[in-house]
């Protein structure tokens, strides 16, 4: 029971870092996209950010494979 607790800290503290990420990219986006030619455009940010939010939940709602 004791993996069970860390396992969820983790999971919580990696949520919040990309979160904090995810605000970063919104807050720098001109950047991004004018100065760093990261993103072409305004729906690029928003797309990748998308795809970060699916990819974790994919990662959190997976089976446990014990």
């Amino acid at each position: 029971m004791e993996n069970m607790q860390f396992t969820r800290e983790k999971v919580i503290l990696s949520m919040s870092k990309i979160k904090h990420i995810q605000e970063l990219i919104k807050f720098r986006k001109e950047r991004l996209i004018q100065k760093r030619k990261v993103f072409k455009n305004e729906r690029d940010v928003e797309n990748h950010i998308n795809y970060i939010k699916k990819e974790i939940l994919r990662y959190i709602n997976m089976p446990c494979q014990a």
